[in-house]
C-alpha cells in the first residue's frame, strides 16, 4: 500500500503506525488496527471484531469459541474433541480415532485401516464386506451375508448365523422351513404350522404358545408382544426397526446407514470408509 506525502515521516520504530483515511494501521511489530479492530498477526494471536483468534501454537478462539488445534485437543463451543493422538471427544463422548481406535459411550470400535471392532465385534467396512466375529455382511447391492454370529440389541441376544434366532433366551430358527419357539418346532415353509407335532393348516397363520402370539406365515413373527419381520427386509424387536436387507439399519429409531461410506447415528454423519469422519458437521481425518 503506497501513502503518499506520509510514508517519508513515519518513524523508524519497532511501532510504526500508518494512517488511511482516519484508520490506524500498525504494521510494525505484532499487532494491526483497522477501524478499531485489533488484529495480532505476529506471535500466536489475531484478534478481529473482538473475537480471538489464535493461530500460532495450539489454540484457535473464534466468538468466544475455545478450539485447540495443535496438539491433541479441538474444543467446540465447550465440547472437548480430541482429534491428534487417540482420543476424540464430543458432548462428553469419549471417541478413540488415532491408530486403530474409537470408544463410543463406552463402546469399542475399531476405525484404523478396513477393520471396526464395536464391543469386541469385528466389522470390515473396507469394500464391500462387514467382518463380524469372523462372519461376512455383504452390503452391496441386496444381499447380506451373516455367517455364524451374534447381533445384541439393548440386552437382546440374536443369533443370526445359518437358521437360528435368538430373542432374549428365545430360539427362533427362521431359515429353511422351520421355527423353534422355546422349544416348540413350528413349521412355516408352505402353508404348514406344526407344533409338538400337531398339523395346522389353515390360512391365518396364527399361533399361541403359552399365550404368547406367533405369526409364522408372511412377514411377521409376534412373540411377547414383540413384532418381530423376519421376511423380506425388516426385523422389529421391541419396537426397534431394523433393516437388514439393502444398506440400512435402524436400532431405537436412529438410522444406521452401512453400505459404502456413510453411517448415520442419530442424524449424524459419520464417514468410516476412506479417511474421514464427519462427526456434528465436524471433519476428522482418521485414516
Amino acid at each position: 500500500m503506497e501513502i503518499p506525502h506520509s510514508k517519508k515521516h513515519l518513524p523508524n520504530t519497532p511501532h510504526t503506525l500508518i494512517r488511511v483515511h482516519g484508520t490506524l494501521i500498525r504494521v510494525h511489530g505484532t499487532l494491526i488496527r483497522v477501524h478499531g479492530t485489533l488484529i495480532r498477526v505476529h506471535g500466536t494471536l489475531i484478534r478481529v471484531h473482538g473475537t480471538l483468534i489464535r493461530v500460532h501454537g495450539t489454540l484457535i478462539r473464534v466468538h468466544g469459541t475455545l478450539i485447540r488445534v495443535h496438539g491433541t485437543l479441538i474444543r467446540v463451543h465447550g465440547t472437548l474433541i480430541r482429534v491428534h493422538g487417540t482420543l476424540i471427544r464430543v458432548h462428553g463422548t469419549l471417541i478413540r480415532v488415532h491408530g486403530t481406535l474409537i470408544r463410543v459411550h463406552g463402546t469399542f470400535i475399531r476405525v484404523h485401516g478396513t477393520f471396526i471392532r464395536v464391543q469386541g465385534t469385528l466389522i470390515r467396512v473396507h469394500g464391500t464386506f462387514i467382518r463380524v466375529h469372523g462372519t461376512f455382511i455383504r452390503v452391496q447391492g441386496t444381499l447380506i451375508r451373516v455367517h455364524g454370529t451374534f447381533i445384541r440389541v439393548q440386552g437382546t441376544l440374536i443369533r443370526v448365523h445359518g437358521t437360528f434366532i435368538r430373542v432374549h433366551g428365545t430360539l427362533i430358527r427362521v431359515h429353511g422351513t422351520f421355527i423353534r419357539v422355546n422349544g416348540t418346532l413350528i413349521r412355516v415353509h408352505g402353508t404348514l404350522i406344526r407344533v409338538h407335532g400337531t398339523l395346522i393348516r389353515g390360512t391365518w397363520y396364527l399361533i399361541r404358545v403359552h399365550g404368547t402370539l406367533i405369526r409364522v406365515h408372511g412377514t411377521l413373527i409376534r412373540v411377547h408382544g414383540t413384532l418381530i419381520r423376519v421376511h423380506g427386509t425388516f426385523i422389529r424387536v421391541h419396537g426397534t426397526l431394523i433393516r437388514v436387507h439393502g444398506t440400512l439399519i435402524r436400532v431405537h429409531g436412529t438410522l444406521i446407514r452401512v453400505h459404502g461410506t456413510l453411517i448415520r447415528v442419530h442424524g449424524t454423519l459419520i464417514r468410516v470408509h476412506g479417511t474421514f469422519i464427519r462427526v456434528h458437521g465436524t471433519l476428522i481425518r482418521v485414516h
